[in-house]
């Protein structure tokens, strides 16, 4: 279980600094250990979306919710 936390620790420090491949590569590794892991299927999610619609502007690392 300390390996998928640590590969989720390191997903997120790249989903803040940007760099969403990185960050998806260390999501998928934690999702090996724990195929369960709702929270890193969700910041999958996001860093293929911020992918393909790359915000504008200096990144801050703050996902914005505009719809429910």
């Amino acid at each position: 279980m300390m390996d998928v936390l640590n590969h989720f620790k390191h997903g997120l420090e790249k989903y803040r600094q940007g760099n969403w491949e990185r960050a998806i590569s260390a999501f998928q590794d934690a999702l090996q250990g724990n195929p369960t892991d709702k929270l890193s299927q969700l910041y999958i999610e996001r860093c293929e979306h911020l992918r393909a619609n790359p915000p504008e502007g200096e990144w801050n690392g703050v996902w914005v919710l505009k719809s429910k």
